[in-house]
């Protein structure tokens, strides 16, 4: 190497920057597509999560970077159209394409497959994509590129445009000394003699004035414009590399992760602007375009501090200078008052910085990478031309099987080949969001819904997520501990320290001390969540009595936070869909390692009451979920008549707020064994869905008799059938259950009237024979992976079927009739809500008499002082707060509610 150039030349390139590119290993490796992949198909292979991968030309059509692409040979051609005309202005010229995108969402990918494509151009000239206008107009040409550039490698002492020229001169020795290329002496020599000119300017600047003047004087009069001799002998040294090395008629520079060197991010755009671009010269750059702005904007301040925050009547200006380095200066006048909108107020530095970005790399240059979760709700192809555009209709996942010990091809996927399932899992869908859910849910058995009007927080957003969390659940024989853990691991890189903190905490519990820590911690942080009520429900959230508190309470605390917390709240929303899967997935641990501890927690039920399902009967406003009533007529019962109905009896005994802190369970208490006689009980019709779980509790509680259960054929049918039910485990997740009460309560209010299905036992039999399977079946069909098998659905279960049975028998109907016609909630209010009752009736009088002589204003003022009044009492809070909202609705119904409702607690 030395033969070939001046020692000086040999010990600058060499020694200061050609040992830099040693340390630059290969980034890129091919992976093509299978030949079977649907167009827009995003694939993900397992198997390739740790690279980036290059699309082939003949894939272009096919890539959800299709439009990527097709912009990026359009900007391409723009260049080179420019680059030809005799009147081609650079003042105006602008040779970059930006491939700009969040970490992971494959900007570096793209970027290298364009340039590979347009270095192999003339390979494709048969390929339907490049056979379009404008890429047809330059398949004849030829392209030449150097080695990729990394800036995150710089060690800070080199500078873009000293790299550049170093790969050029490391590629003019590889085209000879490597290759077996042969080229002219004559030609050597001519294409040395530039990269000198070059290397000589470079000395000058980096030398400093200093190191002009100590020259010769008419030396130094011609390095006075050290500037404008770089730029000129660059411009030369390109025509002669392109003709001499290359024989191209382009050089394109390629920098990957532009961005994270924001140290010299500024100094590299300055590299660029000042002799970069320039004909005969395309460059690519992948980066994060909102940081390269940050940077700049950071590089301004870090000069000149940040202007006055603070905007003044007059204008008041100020003319700043900025050293672009290498004796270049340039003069900004920033008006102090700047742009402003109402009284939003622009910084001027920010101004500044973007727009200087701005004309280096302009608007229509940067093409932006497409979201993966954009999905088609149907499986359509938008077309343009005749290719498919970029929205992704198919997404899928291939895993190797080798990798794992369990594959179970799912039914669904046996409508496509079955030569795509050799030696692969395939997992396909029309989204992201149910392929990466129907894998979580086959790996670990964890439902996880999908929210309405958005995507559930786990669901990735770059490619490169979506590969980690693959790879956490399907990398490993303990897959639900994967998924947990990396739960934890993305909540602690995406949520505040607060919100974390709970999370951490609960690791550190065993389960039941876990729902108990989580409502107490739901309590603390309420503030933070806008959740309106903040003094109802108090008892739920702050409970001291692991034992007694059961899976139905974090599901009625879920629902509660869900329901106040708006989907723009993008740290809310993630909190609490990150929670959920982590509650879910520690309950499914628990089911298989320890099902009889899961039993405890489920004693209370799923459903406590604090949330409302099914249409209330509207005369009275009476729930039908949740009944109060005696006990008085259960001796005309049967024994088996009276243990079925034992089942629909969530609580024995007046209800109690506070039992979540006391010592004595609630639960399946034993009639006649308490000193007295119980007699009060809830009535719900959801109860038996956890009760059947426990069906020898349920005839202790309850029957006189001394005989043993197995002489109940309800309860050797509910033994079998727990047994096989397939209902229970999804029961026990909070995000079924939670979408199964909405759906249920959807089907019910729309199909069956408030009082349109005649008596209490009617309306029940068809809320949860008729329209409980209906929202099964709908939930299956949103989602057809799930394992739900549909032999067992509700009214399969013992103690729904036997409704059926007990037709004829009208006796047992007539008591569900009668205990809710004689429901008597009086008895649960505390002798201060009834005296409050009472007072309220007194003072807001006129409201009630004459509701249709009311302002609709003041009359809803005074009820929501009605409504304050029972700040401390959760149950007749909500039913008042509720019968608020039908105000807004129903003014006179709504006023005729709370006085009913005020009447029957007094």
């Amino acid at each position: 190497m030395g033969s070939l150039m001046p020692e000086d030349f040999a010990e600058y390139l060499v020694a200061a920057v050609i040992a830099h590119i040693d340390k630059i290993k290969p980034l890129y490796s091919m992976n093509s597509l299978k030949n079977n992949q649907h167009s827009t198909t995003l694939l993900i292979d397992i198997s390739d999560e740790y690279k980036v991968r290059i699309e082939d030309g003949k894939e272009f059509s096919k890539s959800i970077f299709f439009k990527i692409y097709k912009d990026a040979f359009r900007n391409t051609y723009e260049i080179v159209r420019q680059n030809e005309s005799a009147k081609s202005d650079l003042d105006v010229y602008n040779n970059i394409i930006v491939f700009s995108g969040e970490r992971g969402r494959g900007k570096s990918s793209s970027m290298v497959s364009f340039l590979k494509s347009l270095t192999n151009i003339q390979k494709f000239k048969k390929v339907d994509f490049f056979l379009d206008f404008p890429i047809s107009e330059i398949i004849n040409r030829k392209f030449a590129s150097l080695d990729i550039i990394d800036p995150s490698l710089f060690k800070g002492e080199e500078t873009l445009f000293e790299i550049i020229v170093a790969k050029m001169f490391s590629k003019f020795q590889n085209s000879f000394s490597n290759s077996g290329k042969e080229i002219n002496h004559d030609d050597k020599r001519l294409v040395l003699k530039e990269f000198q000119k070059v290397f000589t300017n470079l000395k000058v600047i980096n030398g400093g004035k200093k190191y002009i003047y100590d020259r010769e004087p008419i030396d130094a009069l011609s390095a006075l414009a050290y500037g404008s001799n770089l730029y000129s002998s660059f411009t030369s040294l390109i025509d002669v590399y392109l003709d001499k090395v290359e024989q191209c008629e382009f050089l394109v520079i390629a920098i990957d992760d532009f961005d994270l060197n924001m140290a010299d991010t500024y100094k590299m755009l300055e590299d660029i602007r000042q002799f970069l671009i320039q004909h005969k010269i395309l460059i690519l750059v992948s980066c994060r375009i909102e940081q390269v702005y940050q940077s700049v904007e950071n590089n301004f301040l870090n000069q000149f501090g940040r202007l006055p925050a603070r905007f003044e009547d007059r204008k008041t200006s100020h003319t700043i200078t900025i050293n672009e380095g290498r004796g270049y200066s340039q003069r900004i006048n920033i008006n102090e008052n700047g742009p402003r909108e109402g009284n939003f107020h622009i910084d001027p530095l920010r101004i500044q910085a973007n727009r200087y970005v701005e004309k280096l790399f302009p608007l229509s240059h940067i093409l932006s990478m497409p979201v993966i979760t954009d999905t088609n709700p149907l499986p359509i192809e938008f077309r343009e031309g005749k290719y498919v555009t970029p929205k992704i209709d198919k997404f899928i996942i291939n895993i190797d099987k080798e990798l794992f010990t369990e594959n179970k091809p799912l039914n669904y996927l046996s409508q496509y080949a079955e030569s795509d399932k050799i030696g692969t899992e395939v997992f396909v869908g029309n989204n992201l969001q149910d392929v990466v859910l129907d894998l979580i849910y086959s790996k670990t058995g964890v439902f996880i819904n999908k929210p309405t009007y958005r995507l559930n927080a786990i669901i990735p957003n770059t490619l490169r997520q979506v590969h980690s969390l693959i790879g956490a659940i399907t990398l490993s024989v303990d897959s639900l501990s994967n998924l947990k853990n990396y739960i934890v691991d993305i909540a602690q890189n995406e949520l505040p320290s607060k919100l974390v903190d709970i999370f951490i905490n609960l690791e550190k519990q065993e389960f039941q001390m876990m729902n108990l820590h989580f409502l107490n911690f739901m309590g603390i942080i309420r503030e933070h969540f806008d959740i309106s009520n903040k003094n109802d429900f108090n008892y739920l959230l702050y409970p001291k009595n692991p034992g007694n508190v059961s899976l139905g309470d974090t599901y009625s605390v879920l629902k509660r936070f869900y329901d106040n917390v708006r989907n723009h709240d993008e740290l809310a929303v993630k909190f609490l869909d990150y929670i959920s899967i982590y509650l879910a997935v520690r309950t499914k641990i628990m089911e298989r390692s320890n099902p009889s501890k899961l039993m405890q927690a489920t004693m209370g039920g799923y459903f406590n009451g604090y949330n409302e399902v099914f249409p209330v009967q509207r005369r009275g406003g009476k729930r039908r979920d949740w009944v109060t009533f005696r006990l008085n007529q259960w001796d005309e019962l049967s024994d088996e008549e009276r243990y079925w109905l034992g089942f629909f009896i969530q609580f024995l005994g007046v209800y109690q707020n506070d039992y979540r802190d006391k010592k004595e369970s609630p639960f399946f208490k034993e009639l006649n064994s308490q000193g007295g006689n119980i007699e009060h009980a809830i009535f719900s019709p959801l109860a038996p869905l956890s009760n059947s779980m426990f069906a020898t509790d349920v005839w202790r509680s309850l029957m006189k008799t001394s005989e043993d259960a197995n002489s109940s054929q309800l309860y050797r049918e509910l033994l079998e059938w727990n047994e096989s039910n397939s209902l229970q485990s999804f029961l026990n997740n909070n995000m079924f259950y939670l979408e199964f009460l909405q759906t249920l309560d959807e089907i019910s209010k729309r199909q069956h009237k408030s009082d349109s299905v005649g008596s209490y036992s009617a309306a029940i039999k068809d809320y949860m024979l008729i329209s409980a399977d209906q929202a099964l079946d709908r939930i299956k069909e949103k989602y057809p992976y799930i394992a739900l098998d549909l032999k067992h659905k509700v009214v399969d279960h013992p103690v729904y079927h036997k409704w059926n049975d007990m037709d004829e028998n009208r006796n047992v109907f007539d008591i569900v009739d009668g205990l809710f016609d004689m429901s008597d909630e009086r008895e649960t209010f505390s002798q201060q809500d009834k005296n409050t009752a009472r007072e309220l009736l007194r003072n807001y009088n006129r409201y009630f008499a004459n509701p249709q002589e009311q302002s609709p204003r003041g009359a809803k003022q005074a009820m929501n002082t009605v409504v304050k009044s029972f700040a401390d009492s959760s149950y007749p809070r909500e039913k008042l707060e509720e019968f608020r909202k039908l105000m807004d609705l129903d003014l006179e119904d709504g006023l005729n509610r709370i006085k009913n409702y005020l009447n029957q607690m007094r």
